[in-house]
């Protein structure tokens, strides 16, 4: 019975030791996975003027190859520029609205991965006010 009692303080002991020197990983490594932390034109804004490119910042530096960005509104998909990471940010990407849009409501679809190749994806719904 003593081996057995001996034994079992022995593993306590073990665990005790191992949870106090090893660092808890949550917090050694605070952004598990890539996310959206910031937009412009941010959700569910009313904006005065129509926005000419649409920014996304995330959390890590996103896959550029896995990134896709679109936009629909009044008349349908609106035609973007290619996506592309900012030079001096690698945590923002950028895409060029190509026409100028008109008063009413849009809404951003974006998808891209981390790279541990977990995907993500959101929609990002806006407004225009009318001239």
């Amino acid at each position: 019975m003593w081996r057995t009692l001996s034994q079992v303080a022995a593993s306590a002991c073990l665990v005790l030791l191992i949870s106090v020197v090893m660092p808890n990983r949550a917090e050694s490594t605070p952004e598990l996975h890539l996310r959206l932390t910031k937009s412009q034109p941010a959700k569910d804004t009313l904006l005065a003027s129509p926005p000419s490119e649409i920014r996304l910042w995330f959390s890590e530096t996103p896959t550029l190859a896995l990134s896709r960005v679109t936009l629909s509104g009044p008349g349908g998909n609106i035609e973007l520029g290619k996506v592309t990471r900012d030079p001096d940010d690698s945590t923002l990407l950028v895409a060029k609205i190509v026409p100028e849009l008109v008063g009413g409501n849009y809404s951003i679809a974006w998808r891209t991965a981390s790279a541990d190749g977990h995907p993500i994806r959101g929609t990002l719904p806006f407004s225009v006010r009318p001239e």
